[in-house]
């Protein structure tokens, strides 16, 4: 039996067995980790980076698995193209020879529009209102997808987020109405709820998408917690996923989406979730246990942030 499945499954039983001060795991160090695991897949956003910068110990942490020989593998739920997200992490001092592969949702949605690699998608009409800021590559690019400027053309609605940084759900109502009022389905790019730019939460295309689908709207997800990005990651990595391990700051796709899978989860306080986890820069354990019970999930490792 492989160590870090070992470990994974005994922080597993003190979940179960014990109240909510204990229901999570802090490890030693993240050096603990490495011994116990054989792939690691990183978070991007609220992890290795807070959008404007990298975090110190982020940068580190990959240092030392690459001189150790881990494979390592980037997923996020960019709503952008992988070759996008890579610039972006060169540019602040993440390099290709930090991680072997990079997963995005924006990735996963285009190669899905291309190949039309299921029903959903094979049986969509051809004209695409977008939201979001424009960006290059476009998911439509090198597709049989062409983008419309009004909704009442369109046969699909692409969720990639508001068009504006302070926009909020309030704002794409009258959106969202003409779009139900005419059944269109909707394609979600990036999953999640709000994510912080350096101290600022914006809205994502999850809060949209939820809004939409909250209203009877048919929605197709793209992305953490789904279980397609995170397949994909581990059979890059070439290995099941009981031996990786997954560090992301977000339990409700991060920690949720690795577990389902049977992998490690390492949940970081000081993300999206800071202002219920962390008292004095520490991470409450109380609050965290509870947060985790209350979603069903078990045997997760916790820590502040990456050091």
């Amino acid at each position: 039996m492989a160590r870090g499945f070992y470990l994974e499954s005994r922080a597993r039983r003190e979940y179960k067995m014990t109240d909510s001060t204990t229901t999570v795991r802090r490890p030693a160090g993240f050096d603990q980790l490495i011994e116990a695991y054989d792939g690691f897949i990183f978070d991007v956003w609220g992890t290795l980076y807070d959008g404007r910068a990298a975090y110190d110990g982020a940068v580190a942490v990959l240092r030392r698995l690459a001189d150790r020989g881990k494979p390592v593998a980037i997923l996020s739920n960019s709503p952008q193209r992988p070759e996008v997200v890579a610039g972006r992490l060169a540019r602040i001092g993440i390099d290709d020879a930090l991680y072997q592969t990079l997963v995005t949702s924006g990735g996963e949605t285009h190669d899905h529009l291309r190949g039309r690699l299921d029903r959903f998608h094979a049986d969509l009409g051809p004209r695409v209102f977008e939201t979001g800021p424009d960006r290059f590559p476009n998911l439509l690019d090198d597709t049989a997808f062409t983008a419309v400027d009004r909704i009442e053309d369109a046969d699909l609605l692409l969720n990639t987020g508001p068009n504006e940084p302070l926009e909020t759900v309030a704002d794409y109502r009258v959106l969202l109405d003409h779009a139900l009022s005419r059944n269109l389905p909707m394609i979600c790019a990036n999953p999640d709820l709000h994510v912080y730019v350096g101290h600022e939460i914006q809205v994502c295309a999850g809060s949209l998408a939820a809004e939409y689908q909250s209203r009877g709207g048919t929605v197709r997800y793209h992305g953490k917690p789904h279980a397609g990005v995170f397949r994909t990651a581990t059979a890059r990595l070439r290995l099941p996923a009981t031996r990786c391990l997954m560090v992301g700051d977000n339990y409700r796709t991060d920690v949720r989406g690795a577990c389902a899978l049977g992998m490690g989860a390492l949940w970081l306080a000081d993300g999206i979730d800071r202002d219920d986890l962390l008292t004095d820069r520490d991470v409450d354990l109380t609050k965290a246990g509870d947060l985790l019970r209350s979603e069903g999930l078990s045997g997760v490792w916790v820590m502040a942030r990456l050091a």
